[in-house]
């Protein structure tokens, strides 16, 4: 219990503003999923990846490696199905965002509203048919085909005659924005969501398509029964009287309005419960992420020992031992955004003297992450021989092996560069005056010809930086007489 508490204590201690931000990016991000999956079409599809995420977050727990193997494996498979399968939804939901607005106002026409509710009692009463889409504010283009366009003001007896049985686009939709007929003869999209013991005719069903893809309010006139109703979020409801049609074409056009007046209000305190949820979701998953991983840890690494500040003219033989042996503690979270090769011990050198001798290692000489504390650090010293050097001028001789072919000689044998610069051991310096080329096998060459081969080094000897690895050699042949 005593280490649970100190481990509380710990994670409050490393709560600050950017776990804050972190777990409210998060809490929105559940909050869309929650209120994604409320929805008929995906309650399936949540229940399963909510199954999977328990099995995830125990194997997690457990530390069940073959299991978190086969999520790791499948994960990219699962994202891309649910892209492909949900990618009406997904499209839906990126264009409620991009198109959401704060602020805006838009005035109720109570003309218009009373225009509309007189047409749609009319049209029931006569037995004509009628698709009348008020959007609302998702955009709708994509979802309409066909259509002529009008930009004429509304009016009653202009409706009465687009539907009237005689004219070419009555069994379309119109499309009223701004107080305007925009277009009519419209398509609209079938709903895919009808079951199989509801009936509808084309008009309830495209009515209802329009409304499962954006939030556009459908007053469709049934031609059969002549009656009105109303399609928006998905579902499809009868009007009772003229004064109910009337306040839902009224809430539609106020839309704007009265999102700009409790826009902030409607943010925080609409769905109240479910925002609360989502943000206990977020924080219990902040805390099995970073908490139950942040667990303190030891683990040892091989780290490689290099030299920094090599005075130039000297020559540093490999270290005894080629290796140093750390021993890093710290959380779960701190070694997961480890990369192993980025640790090195380099040594300062830049003191050398001729011979044999050691060198001391020091934490300072260990580079590693600020989260992680180094426990041991192996070999306290290592030993290691360094010479002084000197760069001179050494030439290069061509070397061949095998024979020519039959009826060939060779006329001239020749080298491009001549000389190259070579640092030696200052001891060397008088032995070493030539180097010889890679060997060029003859018994493959046929006519004269320029090959470029590598140089072959004494030992402890390095070219300068400024001469080339490779040379050019030319070779002459000639016919023997």
């Amino acid at each position: 219990m005593q280490g649970l508490r100190g481990r509380v204590a710990e994670l409050w201690q490393s709560f600050g503003a950017s776990e804050v931000v972190d777990i409210l990016v998060v809490s929105v991000f559940i909050y869309s999923l929650i209120s994604w999956f409320r929805s008929a079409r995906t309650r399936s599809v949540a229940l399963g990846v909510a199954a999977l995420t328990a099995v995830y977050g125990l194997a997690q727990l457990l530390e069940l490696y073959l299991t978190l193997w086969i999520f790791n494996i499948g994960l990219t498979v699962a994202l891309v199905a649910l892209v492909i399968i949900f990618q009406d939804d997904i499209r839906r939901a990126f264009e409620k965002l991009a198109t959401s607005r704060m602020g805006t106002s838009t005035v109720a026409d109570e003309t218009l509203t009373d225009v509309l509710a007189r047409t749609a009692e009319t049209l029931a009463k006569e037995r004509s048919g009628a698709l009348i889409v008020l959007p609302g504010r998702d955009p709708i283009e994509r979802h309409l085909t066909g259509g002529t366009r009008l930009a004429g003001l509304i009016s009653e007896a202009l409706l009465l005659s687009i539907f009237d049985h005689n004219t070419p686009g009555h069994d379309g939709a119109v499309v009223i924005e701004n107080e305007r007929l925009r277009s009519f003869g419209v398509h609209l999209p079938l709903s895919t969501a009808i079951k199989g013991g509801e009936r509808f005719g084309t008009r309830h069903t495209a009515a209802l398509g329009l409304s499962e893809q954006c939030d556009a309010l459908v007053i469709v006139v049934s031609e059969e029964r002549g009656v009105v109703s109303l399609a928006q979020n998905g579902e499809l409801k009868q009007t009772q009287s003229t004064s109910e049609l009337a306040d839902a074409i009224r809430a539609n056009l106020r839309q704007g309005e009265t999102q700009s007046q409790s826009a902030w209000r409607r943010l925080v305190f609409s769905n109240l419960p479910t925002k609360l949820a989502a943000v206990f979701l977020a924080l219990v998953s902040w805390v099995l992420v970073f908490g139950f991983q942040g667990e303190t840890l030891a683990r040892t690494f091989g780290v490689p020992i290099e030299y920094r500040d090599v005075p130039e003219g000297w020559q540093v033989d490999e270290p005894d031992p080629l290796e140093a042996r750390v021993t890093l503690s710290g959380t779960t979270r701190a070694f997961r955004m480890l990369d192993p090769k980025t640790l090195v011990v380099s040594l300062d050198v830049g003191q050398l003297r001729a011979g044999r001798q050691k060198i001391y290692i020091n934490e300072d000489d260990f580079s590693h992450p600020s989260d992680l504390v180094v426990n041991q650090l192996e070999p306290s010293s290592i030993v290691l021989t360094a010479y002084e050097t000197q760069l001179q001028s050494v030439s290069v001789k061509p070397a061949t092996q095998g024979k020519l072919p039959a009826g060939k000689r060779l006329a001239a044998l020749s080298v491009e560069p001549k000389t190259v610069a070579l640092w030696v051991r200052k001891r060397d310096a008088q032995r070493i005056r030539e180097i010889k080329s890679e060997p060029i096998d003859l018994s493959m060459i046929k006519s004269s010809q320029s090959l470029k081969v590598g140089v072959r080094l004494p030992p402890n000897c390095r070219l300068s930086n400024d001469s080339a690895k490779h040379v050019v050699v030319n070779v002459v042949l000639a016919d023997v007489p």
